[in-house]
């Protein structure tokens, strides 16, 4: 009795029954919302497509390189038409929907794959249903091994034209590039290239940036989406030097006092070569020097040398000419052996002391016949230079070479070959710090 008294006394209030009546219309709305609304049809797109090797087939090295719609056209998300309840609808998202190709599983080798779309529901939300098949309905699937990296030399195929009396030397700024991707497309690379050309005629360096292109097999471009580069472009440079014939020339080191080698009696092979180089350099260049040769070289008669040719940096030896052949004339001369048995020592410090070890040394002497004629072994001395094995604190006894020193009448005469002999090296006393 008097929970009823309460009841009539609330519903006799009129606050009460505002609050009420909101609540109940609020209920009512709900239960309407859920259950007159479930025909409404919302489209969900941008969900992205899911598709998974299987774990035997990606230990195998396969991956998925592309995938692609009905019309050939690269493809990553789906959408699909669904059906619920208003208040399932309108939380519903791309999030609670999963778009695979189950089929996907069974791939064991390379190759192009077609496959049908599914969808099925990944969230916590149930109170909807597909209205549609998913958009794409079917993908194709290019599957192969993944080289992680391949090394291509750049062909430079730049062409152009260079002035009268200059020379042009082309250089990229990379010459090989590093290939990535798909297989059986990095297979199909047969050279790489920059192309383009260069208008008029040269006289100064010319400086582009090209792309790198890709040819096949039957000089068609590759163009892949499959396939990445370490780099895409390489600058080329083609550095343009003016060029020059200039004259060889040769020298000899340790010549007799009395002696010097007419030039009449050399003869350079090739005379001259074309060089090419920064002209600030080039321009005050009037020869080549070669590499100078030892009198002990030379021998009486005919002597043939085939001297390397080198040039200094940034020059181009644009003939080629590697070695110039050096022919020294000496048939005037004449030769005379002797048995040398006079020692000296160079480089022998006050606390050191030497002694040769072999009695004496044959050697052969080349000079003029009137010299030789006059010449006594007593006027020849082997020296030897001590002067690396005593700064080294080396004692005892060794092999050294020994330098032929000509005296007495033969100011025009020398050694040729090369001597060796035993030398014995003693240290006397310890030297007194300074």
């Amino acid at each position: 009795m008097e929970k009823n008294k309460i009841i009539r006394r609330l519903f006799r209030n009129n606050k009460f029954l505002a609050i009420f009546s909101l609540f109940l219309s609020l209920v009512i709305w709900m239960w309407t919302a859920s259950n007159t609304d479930l025909g409404i049809t919302k489209n969900i797109s941008d969900i992205p497509i899911h598709i998974q090797l299987s774990d035997e087939a990606q230990n195998d090295g396969l991956k998925i390189f592309s995938i692609r719609d009905e019309n050939g056209a690269a493809v990553s998300k789906a959408s699909i038409s669904v059906t619920g309840d208003r208040i399932t609808l309108g939380s519903l998202s791309k999030s609670d929907i999963q778009i695979s190709a189950p089929e996907a599983g069974t791939v064991i080798s390379p190759g192009t794959y077609t496959y049908s779309l599914e969808a099925k529901k990944s969230g916590l939300m149930s109170g909807y249903q597909f209205m549609s098949t998913v958009y794409p309905q079917k993908v194709t699937v290019f599957v192969d091994r993944y080289v992680d990296s391949k090394q291509f030399k750049i062909e430079n195929n730049l062409t152009y034209k260079v002035a009268p009396n200059y020379y042009a030397i082309p250089v990229l700024s990379s010459d090989t590039v590093n290939i990535s991707g798909a297989e059986s497309e990095v297979n199909r690379i047969a050279k790489v290239v920059v192309e383009g050309s260069i208008s008029g005629k040269l006289t100064q360096t010319a400086t582009l940036d090209k792309d790198i292109i890709l040819y096949d097999k039957y000089n068609k471009k590759i163009n892949s989406d499959m396939i990445t580069m370490s780099i895409d472009s390489v600058t080329d440079t083609i550095a343009v030097y003016p060029q020059k014939q200039l004259p060889f020339q040769i020298g000899f080191d340790n010549s007799p006092s009395g002696f010097s080698i007419p030039g009449s009696s050399v003869t350079i092979n090739p005379k001259s070569i074309l060089i090419a180089g920064p002209d600030s350099t080039l321009i005050t260049m009037q020869n080549i020097q070669l590499s100078n040769i030892d009198f002990s070289q030379l021998k009486n008669g005919i002597n043939n040398f085939n001297v390397p040719v080198t040039l200094p940096d940034k020059f181009t030896n644009i003939s080629n000419q590697l070695t110039a052949n050096v022919k020294v004339d000496l048939s005037s001369m004449s030769s005379k052996s002797f048995t040398v048995a006079k020692f000296a020592y160079s480089g022998l410090p006050s606390n050191y002391s030497a002694a040769s070890q072999s009695n004496s040394v044959k050697v052969t002497i080349i000079g003029p016949k009137s010299q030789l004629s006059n010449l006594h072994s007593s006027d020849i001395t082997a020296v030897f230079d001590l002067s690396t094995q005593t700064a080294s604190g080396f004692v005892g006894t060794t092999s050294l070479p020994v330098k032929i020193q000509v005296g007495g009448s033969g100011t025009s005469c020398w050694a040729y070959g090369s001597y060796s002999a035993n030398v014995q090296i003693t240290e006397t006393s310890t030297q007194p710090q300074q």
